[in-house]
């Protein structure tokens, strides 16, 4: 036997021996080859031993470590991502897939047991001269395919990986989806956080018109002084409507995660969460041990594997058993019979031949496909910890200047009003503090944003709770 596979016993032979021992010896067939452990994971080249971007002082070192989730929320951010979890119709396709590859195992392993049908038969016939006779049958047929290469058992460790591989994508679909509740949470909040600084800006800018309108009265400003208040004004009140907008949609987007009518009627808090400390990343290595796709791109190299184990045996001879017993109306005439068939393919005109080279060629996209996923994985968590190290120097800067901003924007409204600065020298300084303060809020929002990336593209789950399929 070619592969490197084990010669089969013979079936035992002597009319004395039952069908029940040659089903035995049969069904005992060849051991099916198994996958290499590390077929997928021998692919992905240059592993580095740590990642190059944990440079940071502050990052622990260990496990990657579940039930990240509460390190973002309150009992609010929990009840969302459950909501989800039940109701959004994304998750339910992926669950669905599951159940669908669990049913299919299923069907591939029933070809392994015999096949058993009860038939019924009911005869009327005139045969002339003679009386008519009337025959009623009924009986069962068992048919069974001796699978002596491991064709069928392969097939059955494909579907089994192909389930898992399913099972593996329905978790990571279930993490994405909390991350991208989380997410959107966060975009809400800064929309929300934004209109307010628009507010502000809406407020102060009124504030000055007024200033300036009541300076016309005294002679004390132009009339290109009121015009630009009244532009800046303008302005103002048209960056708030689009901040009110961004807000609108941010919770349409939030509540079609969770399942609901997108109806921008959920609530909104007006602080974003502190920002956690930064978790353990573990070694590059252990990531391919931990999430989820790459888990399940790791079964569909196995199932791949097993369709060619599969399509190779297939080119060798089959042997089908069958038995049927049968009796008439009257149960003392029974008709019984056992027999045995070879199905060996001598010429199909290269279609066993083309599905060998059609089940390796998927094995290799399987294993190309491997690589890819651990590459984008491996990115992900670089660029997320690379991120935090760029956004908390920004962080750091814009706060410095937003304190500075801050207080010039108070000295200039106060030497504005008092007749010192002419107005477009505080249109800029308050363009810049304004400006400063919404850049300042993008940092902190996709600083936490970050941090939940780098927890998903860890592979670490939301909950504590066993989810392994």
């Amino acid at each position: 036997m070619d592969h490197g596979r084990p010669r089969c016993q013979r079936p035992a032979a002597g009319p004395r021996l039952a069908l029940a021992a040659m089903l035995a010896a049969l069904g005992a067939g060849c051991a099916v080859k198994q996958p290499p452990a590390d077929l997928s994971r021998s692919q992905v080249q240059g592993v580095p031993e740590r990642f190059a971007a944990a440079t940071d002082p502050a990052q622990p070192e260990g496990s990657v470590r579940d039930n990240w989730l509460g390190e973002f929320g309150d009992g609010r951010v929990l009840a969302m991502v459950e909501a989800a979890v039940a109701h959004n119709p994304d998750l339910a396709v992926a669950a669905a897939r599951w159940e669908e590859a669990r049913a299919r195992l299923r069907v591939a392993g029933s070809f392994l047991q015999p096949q058993i049908d009860a038939f019924g038969t009911a005869q009327r016939a005139d045969p002339g001269e003679l009386p008519i006779a009337n025959r009623f049958d009924l009986g069962m047929q068992v048919s069974w395919e001796a699978d002596l290469w491991g064709r069928l058992r392969s097939q059955e460790e494909a579907a089994r990986a192909a389930a898992q591989a399913s099972g593996w994508e329905y978790e990571f679909a279930r993490q994405s989806l909390a991350a991208a509740v989380l997410d959107a949470w966060f975009l809400a909040v800064t929309a929300r956080l934004q209109t307010a600084i628009n507010q502000q800006q809406v407020e102060a800018e009124q504030f000055t018109a007024k200033v300036t309108r009541d300076k016309i009265d005294v002679g004390a400003a132009s009339q290109l002084d009121l015009n630009v208040a009244e532009a800046n004004l303008a302005l103002a009140e048209e960056s708030l409507r689009q901040s009110q907008g961004a807000l609108l949609e941010a919770q349409r987007a939030l509540e079609i995660l969770l399942g609901s009518y997108p109806s921008a009627a959920l609530a909104v808090d007006d602080a974003l969460p502190p920002l956690p400390p930064p978790p353990p990343v573990g070694l590059p290595s252990q990531l391919l041990e931990r999430r989820p796709d790459l888990i399940a791109a790791d079964r569909v190299v196995a199932a791949a594997f097993y369709g060619v184990e599969s399509a190779r045996a297939a080119r060798l001879p089959r042997v089908a058993l069958s038995a049927s017993l049968g009796t008439l109306l009257d149960p003392t005439e029974q008709i019984w019979s056992i027999g045995a068939n070879l199905l060996a393919p001598l010429f199909t005109g290269g279609r066993l031949e083309g599905e060998v080279e059609i089940a390796t060629a998927q094995q290799r996209q399987a294993l190309a496909q491997y690589v890819s996923v651990a590459l984008r994985a491996f990115r992900e968590v670089e660029s997320a910890l690379s991120n935090e190290q760029v956004l908390a120097f920004r962080q750091t800067k814009l706060e410095r200047a937003d304190e500075m901003l801050r207080s010039a924007s108070r000295i200039a409204d106060d030497r504005y009003n008092a007749g010192i600065l002419n107005i477009l020298d505080l249109t800029q300084v308050r363009r810049q503090d304004f400006a400063n303060r919404s850049q300042l809020l993008r940092v902190r929002a996709e600083r936490l944003r970050q941090r939940l990336n780098l927890h998903l593209a860890l592979g670490g789950s939301f909950d504590t709770r066993e989810t392994q399929p």
